[in-house]
């Protein structure tokens, strides 16, 4: 990705991504979680783990916590733990989130 976005084909960034206006140009400034993913949760340099629920209505990148939360309540019940193949996929994804994120999430889990 390009230091800035001016415009993207993405529908969650454009009905809840963080936009500023820069010399008459809308800029993105915090993506979705699905296009922080794609670009190795990283966003105009910095780390940046994207809009979603709580902080899309808030108009903010979500936290930490709330991250972690999302993967506890929302992400890992979608998958069958005592399928191994599911598990595999699970794991796969935690390993692909920031550490921080996913230490928040292993200290749920305990």
């Amino acid at each position: 990705m390009t230091d800035y976005c001016f415009e993207t084909t993405c529908g969650n960034c454009k009905t809840s991504g963080v936009w500023e206006r820069l010399s008459n140009q809308n800029i993105l400034v915090v993506p979705c979680t699905g296009c922080a993913e794609d670009n190795n949760w990283t966003w105009n340099g910095r780390i940046c783990l994207g809009v979603s629920g709580i902080s899309a209505n808030e108009n903010r990148e979500q936290t930490v916590d709330e991250f972690a939360g999302l993967i506890y309540d929302i992400i890992q019940p979608r998958y069958d733990m005592n399928i191994e193949a599911q598990r595999d996929e699970f794991n796969e994804y935690l390993n692909s989130v920031p550490d921080e994120v996913k230490s928040k999430y292993k200290n749920l889990c305990e």
